[in-house]
């Protein structure tokens, strides 16, 4: 079954603009707003363990850039 674009997510639409940040955060903030997209049930997780994991995921996003 094929969906049109009349019903795609918000979050489909914004990667069809080509804004990959939603996907691929560069910025703390942008990173909030993608656990709190993704994930379906919220969960409690204390920021300094959010702000570990992003710079983590950072380091590989800037490496990924510059292999392009």
């Amino acid at each position: 079954m094929i969906v049109g674009k009349d019903h795609e997510s918000d979050l489909l639409k914004e990667v069809r603009l080509g804004k990959y940040e939603i996907l691929l955060p560069e910025t703390c903030e942008q990173f909030y707003t993608m656990v709190d997209l993704l994930l379906i049930k919220k969960v409690n997780v204390s920021r300094i363990f959010l702000d570990l994991l992003f710079r983590s995921r950072l380091r590989y996003i800037n490496e990924h850039k510059k292999c392009k």
